[in-house]
C-alpha cells in the first residue's frame, strides 16, 4: 500500500510579470500527474503552492517541472520544497 506524500514549494525569478502563465501553467502540470494541491501568487513576486500524491515518482516530476522549466516564458531563478507533515497533507484541497 503506497502513502501519500507531499511538499510545499517556492518558486522565484520572472514567474508573474503579465503573460507568463506560470501559475496558469503549473495547475495544469500538477492536474496532468494527478496531484492535489493550489498554487498563488505572492506579495513578493515569488510563486508557492502544496502538492501531494500517492505517486512519488509524480512528485518528483512536479519537482523538475518546477525547478527547470516552468511555464514556456518564465524564468526560473530558484526554486524551494519543504516536506509537508500527515496534518498539513490532510487539508491540501482534492484537486488544483
Amino acid at each position: 500500500m503506497s502513502s501519500i506524500s507531499g511538499f510545499r514549494f517556492q518558486v522565484t525569478g520572472k514567474v508573474q510579470k503579465a503573460r507568463v502563465f506560470f501559475r496558469k501553467c503549473t495547475a495544469e502540470k500538477a492536474t496532468e500527474l494527478g496531484l492535489r494541491g493550489h498554487v498563488k501568487n505572492e506579495a513578493d513576486g515569488s510563486v508557492t503552492g502544496v502538492a501531494a500524491s500517492i505517486d512519488s515518482g509524480a512528485l518528483d516530476q512536479f519537482k523538475t517541472w518546477l525547478s527547470k522549466t516552468g511555464s514556456p516564458q518564465s524564468e526560473i531563478k530558484s526554486a524551494s520544497f519543504t516536506p509537508l507533515t500527515l496534518q498539513e497533507i490532510n487539508k491540501v484541497p482534492p484537486d488544483f
